[in-house]
């Protein structure tokens, strides 16, 4: 029977690492948390959990927190989660299992997971600790998942693939855009990559200000697989972004009707009804259609960003709150906003759109996303 260390990196995630690891501690034999300075309740609810909780000052290096975790773990393999992300119950079974059954020649193991609000990787990978968890060839220092020391070796695709995500969840959009062109001209990798390469590269070159590269690499997907979601829906964004509100329309829809597919790797599972019919909502406003955008939106409404599949979410049923309550001090008009109006928009951030999209569909300054997102 096989041992597995849970290690974590967390900072401020009081919200969200007890679901976590509530979601998780049945199958694992030890749990590594590395904070990184928290000023909310994160270590208490660490320690409650595990003894095992170390401080590490942040100094902008990731491969550098975590070959300090990694340093601590003692058991067979490691398995690495972020504080939002959530095991699935039936998966929970199924690696309890797989711990009694795992032959001894296999060494790295891939196990689903849910990223909160859809946003992240769905799977995470079990590795064998002796493994080389090391990113090699001309990686900055940092950017890599552990940091690399042989700079004269070039990187595979897998690592060029995985350092441009490591980028990308950093927003460092054109160093991230670099390596998914290394993969992607590399002609390696599985087919769930190369479309989620397109996905990510689009919006890095959104984010980039590269619009004439987005509808090609997007297009480019095509020729892995059935269209996708996720890839309709980023041709949507393209549109609406230049004002192009029927065509846009068109895409969203195209995404919010596609039949949801059982794909192994790369599946944004938001992208499939909830985000589509949200934004075919605000580009039917925009048309004049305002029936329709009240159809669009109650279906988006009725869709719960997703845990173990499709589910009625009474939350999102409930009209969306006043997003300010305005008030006076000391002559002064003062705006305050509705926790829940907040929340809300903040995780329309969190699926992918940006600082400018989020200030459109919620009426409010780009400052004031940027304050919220510091705060967290």
């Amino acid at each position: 029977m096989i041992t597995i260390s849970l290690c974590m990196i967390v900072n401020n995630d009081e919200t969200v690492l007890a679901r976590c690891l509530n979601s998780i501690k049945q199958a694992v034999d030890e749990i590594i948390i590395l904070d990184t300075g928290s000023v909310d309740k994160t270590k208490s609810i660490a320690f409650a959990y595990t003894d095992k909780v170390y401080n590490f000052r942040w100094t902008n290096d990731f491969s550098a927190a975590r070959n300090y975790a990694r340093s601590k773990a003692a058991m067979d393999y490691l398995m690495w989660l972020d504080a939002d992300d959530l095991i699935p119950e039936d998966t929970l079974g199924k690696l309890v299992e797989l711990k009694e059954k795992l032959p001894e020649d296999v060494r790295m193991v891939t196990v689903k997971c849910v990223p909160q609000f859809g946003k992240g990787k769905d799977f995470v990978t079990i590795a064998a600790r002796e493994l080389p968890d090391v990113y090699y060839g001309p990686v900055p220092k940092g950017e890599g998942d552990y940091g690399g020391s042989e700079p004269d070796m070039p990187l595979s695709a897998k690592q060029q693939f995985d350092c441009a995500r490591d980028l990308f969840d950093r927003e460092q959009w054109v160093e991230s855009a670099y390596y998914f062109e290394q993969f992607m001209g590399s002609g390696m990798g599985q087919g769930e990559d190369k479309i989620a390469a397109c996905f990510y590269l689009s919006i890095c070159y959104r984010m980039s200000g590269e619009r004439d590269k987005i509808l090609p690499v997007l297009a480019k997907s095509f020729g892995f697989d059935v269209p996708r979601a996720e890839i309709c829906t980023q041709i949507g964004y393209y549109y609406k972004n230049a004002l192009d509100y029927s065509a846009a329309l068109k895409w969203f829809l195209t995404a919010a009707n596609l039949p949801k597919q059982n794909a192994k790797g790369f599946l944004l599972l938001d992208y499939w009804g909830y985000i589509p019919n949200m934004e075919a909502s605000i580009c039917a406003g925009k048309l004049g259609d305002y029936a329709g955008a009240e159809i669009y939106k109650n279906r988006a409404a009725a869709l719960k960003p997703y845990m173990n599949g499709s589910e009625i979410s009474p939350e999102l049923l409930t009209p969306l709150p006043s997003p300010r309550e305005p008030g006076k001090r000391n002559n002064v008009r003062v705006v305050s906003y509705d926790e829940e109006f907040k929340k809300r928009a903040m995780q329309f951030y969190d699926n992918g759109h940006s600082m400018a999209e989020t200030a459109s569909v919620y009426k409010i300054g780009l400052s004031t996303i940027k304050r919220w997102k510091k705060k967290r």
